[in-house]
């Protein structure tokens, strides 16, 4: 679903949709949990309808809970895709670290990668201390390079980046320093239709 929550948003309803009637006609499966994740993104996202997303995410993640497969990824989806619709976003970091650490345990690194850079980079969008968020970036540098994942690194650099000019250590407005360069990096999401990635700059760079 990731593969198309980035290229085409109306698939993840479609599929997520059919993914449900398969899962009621046919039985429940260790990627059942997820799949209710999926819908209650469905519900939140696409339908405005944010108790029953909700309600749907807490049935997965009580689905999940002795399913370590797929564990990362129902923690995750529902962490950052459902809960912050009406929880703040401090509560979900605890939940990114388990999912992240979860997700490298048995294997699901994709989700691990997701929940990993998440879980960095949500101190900073909280407000937490400059200095404090630098910390965890170097903390977790070595861990997320080792994802190998070039769009999830870029967004992690650019971040960086953008601390280190808040706090005097780089000069000037635009987002060019030891850690990323902002023309380079836009270039190579534009060339690869990372519209997220894009989004996600100029919102950074607004405030």
């Amino acid at each position: 679903s990731s593969a198309f929550y980035v290229t085409s948003t109306d698939l993840v309803a479609i599929t997520g949709v059919h993914l449900i009637i398969l899962s009621i006609k046919y039985g429940y499966t260790d990627i059942t949990p997820f799949i209710y994740g999926v819908y209650g993104l469905i519900e939140c996202a696409y339908l405005g309808n944010t108790p029953v997303g909700e309600q749907y995410a807490n049935l997965a993640l009580k689905l999940t809970a002795n399913n370590n497969k797929y564990c990362c990824r129902v923690v995750y989806l529902t962490t950052c895709m459902i809960k912050h619709w009406s929880n703040h976003l401090s509560e979900a970091i605890p939940s990114l670290s388990y999912s992240y650490k979860k997700g490298f345990e048995y294997g699901d690194l994709e989700y691990a990668s997701y929940a990993l850079v998440s879980y960095v980079l949500y101190p900073f969008y909280v407000g937490d201390n400059l200095s404090k968020v630098k910390q965890i970036m170097i903390d977790h540098e070595g861990l997320i390079l080792e994802t190998k994942m070039d769009m999830l690194i870029n967004m992690y650099m650019f971040n960086w980046q953008v601390i280190l000019n808040l706090l005097g250590e780089a000069p000037g407005d635009k987002i060019v320093g030891e850690k990323y360069d902002e023309f380079k990096s836009i270039k190579y999401f534009e060339e690869n239709k990372e519209y997220n990635a894009l989004c996600q700059i100029q919102y950074v760079k607004s405030y």
